[in-house]
């Protein structure tokens, strides 16, 4: 269409994309990189999802016309899978949301199919071809012939609970409305999220590996994870991964070894929209009523129109880490699987939490703190008579203005919601295997 957004490329680029995808893939990736992800614009966005798609049916093409069978159908399947989620996750899917969602909704029906069959009886079984075969990538979890049906059993302490956030049981939408109109603070609220199929339905259980692994069409969905304890931390960093591999961390001993070069860290999956990225997914949760309660503004925030919560996914093993930081939104948090240990400061006390500011990189970092909560918390708080006296002394003159800050801190189990007020600062440890779903809304 004259009006599509890929147009600004130039007709070089759109007379190369039926013979030389890859060289239109190329190009727009190092153009995506070229900008601020914020300043991208649209068009090369378009043309890196266009060179994808392009690529995808070349192989297609390709594995027809050799009439290929087995391990090479199921080389190019994780290849497809592989470029189709690299479209939507860093370019969104530009302008193909549709298809690329549709093509993945046939793959995971196929998979699933697939699946089924494989245990049936049957003298041509041997001849299917099933998308459950083994490949490179996916072969530590799909090589045991009895997957594990848990997750990693770890679990950590979290510090003790001296200044508890309110908790509420079977709270109503009028009784939460009162206490934003009244109270405007935390609030931990039990029993309200527990007809989510995500618990209830046995099929659709997210503390069940098996399920995910179904979802994830055998763990070979692409996702970002973080690697590092904190995106704080020095060495911290981020990659795309199949969900398989990402798996294998969550399996813990449980599971299977060796499933990368970075063992000995922590992998996390943070603040991604992958209820957007697998519908399936989606469809096992619901918005919590409390996301359309009025809630307090600022007099400087901004005056629009309430839009759609915005949602993402958190999910990894124990001892992932969200440093204290503050959020531009009312933040419902829904705890689905595992505990996580959290701690919460109210936006009054910013200046004692000593805000980063400006990084080298010139990326505003005023909602992250330069404290180490878990630093204050080992140093302070537990009872470690190793802790030498020079040490707290030390975080004193760095930090003279935090200790004795008020707070509030608890554990949110599963089935739990935390509710999270817009410029709260909150810190954030998962205590075992997490999964949660945190509603972002004005």
């Amino acid at each position: 269409s004259p009006s599509d957004t890929i147009q600004v490329c130039g007709p070089a680029v759109l007379s190369a994309l039926p013979i030389a995808p890859e060289a239109v893939t190329r190009l727009a990736h190092a153009k995506l990189h070229a900008f601020r992800f914020d300043q991208v614009p649209e068009g090369w966005r378009r043309a890196y999802v266009e060179g994808l798609l392009w690529e995808v049916k070349k192989l297609v093409g390709n594995a027809i016309k050799n009439g290929e069978s087995g391990a090479e159908v199921e080389g190019w399947l994780n290849e497809i899978i592989t470029k189709l989620d690299r479209g939507r996750i860093i370019a969104g899917a530009c302008g193909r949301e549709e298809l690329v969602r549709g093509v993945m909704e046939r793959l995971e029906a196929s998979f699933a199919m697939d699946g089924a069959r494989s245990n049936e009886p049957s003298d041509h079984a041997a001849k299917r071809r099933k998308l459950t075969s083994p490949s490179s990538s996916l072969q530590p979890l799909n090589s045991s012939p009895n997957p594990p049906l848990s997750f990693s059993p770890t679990q950590i302490p979290g510090p003790p609970i001296h200044k508890p956030i309110p908790h509420s049981i079977d709270m109503d939408f009028m009784s939460f409305q009162s206490h934003l109109d009244r109270h405007g603070s935390p609030l931990i609220i039990s029993n309200h999220i527990s007809h989510w199929p995500a618990f209830s339905d046995p099929n659709r259980r997210w503390g069940d590996p098996r399920y995910w692994w179904k979802r994830t069409i055998g763990g070979r969905r692409l996702v970002p994870v973080e690697i590092g304890k904190s995106y704080t931390e020095e060495g911290w960093g981020q990659k795309l991964v199949p969900f398989g591999e990402f798996m294998g961390r969550l399996m813990g001993e449980a599971g299977m070894q060796g499933v990368g070069e970075d063992e000995a860290q922590v992998w996390y999956l943070a603040q991604h929209d992958l209820l957007n990225q697998i519908p399936a997914l989606r469809n096992d949760i619901a918005v919590p009523d409390f996301c359309y309660c009025t809630p307090p503004s600022p007099p400087h925030y901004r005056q629009e129109p309430p839009s759609d919560p915005m949602l993402n996914m958190w999910l990894g093993p124990a001892n992932t880490i969200s440093p204290l930081h503050t959020d531009p939104h009312h933040n419902i948090l829904c705890q689905v699987v595992g505990s996580k240990y959290v701690r919460l400061y109210s936006p009054g006390h910013s200046q004692a939490l000593y805000p980063r500011g400006l990084g080298e990189d010139g990326v505003n970092m005023d909602n992250t703190s330069r404290v180490d909560l878990d630093e204050f918390i080992e140093l302070f708080e537990r009872q470690n008579e190793d802790t030498a006296d020079e040490a707290r002394r030390e975080f004193r003159g760095k930090y003279p203005g935090f200790p004795g800050t008020p707070y509030v801190e608890g554990i949110i189990e599963e089935g739990d919601c935390l509710y999270i007020p817009q410029g709260w600062w909150h810190y954030v440890q998962s205590l075992s295997v997490s999964a949660s779903v945190s509603f972002w809304w004005d």
